[in-house]
Formats: C-alpha cells, sequence, structure tokens
C-alpha cells in the first residue's frame, strides 16, 4: 500500500470521529445525520472497525 493511501484512512478515521464528536455535540447537525445516514452499520461500529484496519496498515 502507497503511503499516500494509507495516508488517506488515516484522514478517513479522524473525519468521522470528528463527524461522530460533532453530532454528540449538536443536536441539530446529530438530526440532520440520522436523516441522511448512508452506511450500513453504525458509525461507531465503522470507526471502531476502521480504527482495527488502520493498525494493521
Amino acid at each position: 500500500m502507497k503511503n499516500n493511501q494509507k495516508e488517506l484512512i488515516v484522514n478517513l478515521y479522524d473525519l468521522l470521529i470528528k463527524i461522530n464528536e460533532e453530532g454528540l455535540e449538536d443536536d441539530e447537525f446529530y438530526e440532520w445525520l440520522n436523516d441522511n445516514y448512508f452506511f450500513e452499520k453504525n458509525l461507531e461500529e465503522i470507526i471502531f472497525e476502521l480504527n482495527n484496519a488502520k493498525s494493521k496498515l
């Protein structure tokens, strides 16, 4: 895997963490996330799985 690809995975993880934290702090944003949610799994599950994958880079 190329370094820039690894960096993309790390950036995705960091961004999902920020989105999740922002949703927890802002009810309007949280509601928007729920109304427009497009992942098959819960965001926390995705973050957890991505963290596991990230550790294997």
